[in-house]
């Protein structure tokens, strides 16, 4: 079986690149992960330990590539906010570059990124493998600091890594790996069947999910927009359904998501318990006033109470951003429509 060695660019305290809250060395480590989940099937795929940077590591030490047939190492590009797309890098000595033309259209054609194209520089790492007589690639995945693309990589991060993966598949000819069941698909499934959503916007299940999709979910699950003058959708396409939200007094705070929507931001564990919580018919009054180490514990214990929530530990971390299937999830349990 053929052995891939797949390589997080920075890190070990250099955080490389950085735009919109995101750090190059954690994304870069992101996808390294879940790009050996989905390789494991096709190929024999290694990890090189993600606690080095290995662009100075490798100034004093040597690492043995040898034991692989391809070298992958993972990047993200910055440069003016205004450039952006996809491109990989391969050595001035490399003869072929099928497998990095195929990764880059993967990522246009089926991502949407620009396609940048098959560059030659003798990077430090993919040189190092390239002395060894092991072909390797230096891929930046897409520019962290261009807004859109910087979107397009946490709304379609399945994609985008489906789309490496195929392109490695077809560049060495290997069996392309099955997309698989996600355990969220039955209930986008309902959801698209009564409706509510655009199966192909929010089939993205594992994706952060920007607060004004759920806000458009819960508004129309909840009857539709609510008249108001104070509607302008001028501010954002999302800006009449808070208003409507308000109305149903689901939500009380709106200047909170008009902030949060007007910066595309990612909807938090914290903000999707509050909705879930007052769209299932407010807090329940024991958990009011309670004091404890953050308010959202009293809205996850609500849900939980009501049956909405069975796993509560996946909710703890009440700042991290939720994803589509979580919130899906919870919407069809709420609601109950499963």
């Amino acid at each position: 079986m053929m052995k891939i060695l797949l390589i997080a660019g920075h890190g070990n305290g250099d955080s490389g690149a950085c735009a919109y809250g995101c750090k190059e060395a954690d994304l870069t480590r992101e996808v390294v992960k879940l790009l050996a989940d989905k390789m494991r099937g096709i190929c024999d795929v290694t990890i090189a330990d993600t606690s080095k940077n290995y662009f100075e590591y490798l100034k004093t030490h040597s690492y043995n590539f040898k034991p692989y047939d391809y070298v992958l190492e993972i990047h993200f590009n910055k440069f003016n906010e205004v450039a952006n797309g996809t491109e990989i890098y391969v050595t001035t000595s490399e003869q072929r570059t099928g497998v990095e033309s195929a990764i880059v259209r993967q990522l246009a054609n089926d991502v949407g990124f620009i396609n940048r194209g098959v560059k030659r520089t003798n990077f430090n790492v993919i040189s190092a493998a390239k002395r060894q007589g092991v072909s390797a690639a230096l891929l930046e995945v897409c520019f962290i600091d261009n807004l859109s693309d910087n979107n397009t990589y946490r709304i379609r991060k399945s994609s985008v890594i489906s789309a490496i993966v195929s392109g490695i598949a077809e560049g060495f000819g290997l069996q392309a790996p099955k997309s698989g069941d996600h355990w969220a698909e039955k209930y986008c499934d309902k959801l698209a069947s009564l409706g509510y959503l655009d199966k192909d916007v929010w089939k993205y299940y594992e994706c952060d999910m920007p607060v004004s999709y759920g806000i458009a979910l819960l508004d129309n699950i909840t009857g539709g927009r609510w008249g108001s003058n104070e509607a302008d959708a001028s501010i954002h396409w999302a800006q009449p359904v808070i208003i409507s939200l308000c109305g149903k007094g689901i939500i009380t705070d709106k200047q909170q998501y008009v902030d949060l929507i007007t910066s595309d931001a990612n909807m938090s564990n914290a903000l999707c318990l509050a909705l879930m919580d007052s769209v299932t018919g407010g807090m329940c009054k024991r958990y009011k006033d309670r004091k404890t180490d953050h308010w959202a514990r009293n809205c996850l214990d609500s849900l939980c109470d009501k049956g909405i929530i069975t796993t509560p530990e996946a909710y703890t971390n009440f700042e991290a951003a939720t994803s589509f299937g979580c919130f899906m999830g919870l919407v069809c349990n709420a609601f109950k429509l499963m």
